[in-house]
């Protein structure tokens, strides 16, 4: 019905066009052939919406596919180094993100944008004091991690890419199922730029033990300087002073 009545107010202008006293053409008719023509052009025009945005989304799964190999490297390197070798922890979790992704891509995204603002936003808390009732996201977090030398300038742009596509796909943009699942990838091989001591994740580690650990706290205890006496709290192996095995329903012990 719709190209029914697109084609005859098309037809009626062709008539007016060569019998002008036949039918006068006005400002309403104009309005009503575009009235009549939104429903028609609107999927091309989303389709159009939609090619421009994977097309950046690729562009950008591209750079940050080359940032995070930069953030592979200088893991490995440390590592070559004498640093604690990368364990299976992963200080950014993609177990809520991973089981969306076959039924909604976008939201698949939203989880895992959620999982980092809740990991970014613990340990800068945590580490620094901030005033809490001002309102800071992704960005603040990831600058005041960069700024003290918590995470490396690439762990940070690997970051905020990834923030920023998600927001992209959160609000609109069209995300394809593979495009969703590269990202989730990309976060999991970012995780495994942490090398052991030296996650940003500070929520106690329940699987220590099938990971290879020393205990609960082993994946972020670099974080902490060791205390100058030792205490009840001080790790015995490590030196920092932190609620350890002793005491799994509290968090690190931060000064």
């Amino acid at each position: 019905m719709q190209w029914i009545a697109f084609v005859f107010i098309a037809a009626i202008l062709l008539i007016r066009g060569i019998w002008p006293e036949s039918f006068h053409f006005d400002k309403f008719s104009i309005g009503l052939l575009f009235l009549l023509a939104i429903p028609l052009l609107a999927s091309y025009l989303k389709k159009a919406k939609w090619f421009g945005a994977e097309f950046v989304f690729k562009d950008e799964i591209k750079k940050l596919d080359i940032i995070v190999q930069k953030s592979e490297q200088q893991a490995k390197e440390a590592e070559e180094k004498g640093a604690a070798s990368i364990s299976m922890f992963e200080t950014f979790s993609t177990k809520n993100a991973l089981p969306l992704l076959d039924s909604d891509p976008s939201l698949s995204l939203a989880a895992l944008r959620i999982e980092i603002e809740k990991v970014l936003s613990n340990t800068v808390s945590k580490l620094f004091n901030i005033n809490k009732d001002k309102k800071v996201g992704n960005k603040f977090y990831i600058s005041k991690l960069l700024k003290n030398g918590i995470i490396s300038h690439e762990q940070g742009g690997a970051l905020q890419t990834i923030v920023n596509i998600c927001n992209k796909a959160i609000h609109g943009a069209q995300v394809s199922k593979d495009e969703a699942r590269d990202i989730i990838l990309l976060t999991e091989r970012l995780n495994k730029s942490f090398s052991v001591g030296y996650s940003i994740n500070f929520d106690s580690n329940k699987d220590y033990a099938q990971q290879g650990l020393f205990c609960e706290w082993e994946h972020c205890v670099e974080h902490f300087p060791p205390e100058e006496e030792k205490t009840e709290l001080s790790c015995p192996v490590f030196g920092h002073d932190y609620n350890g095995p002793h005491n799994s329903d509290t968090m690190l012990r931060y000064r």
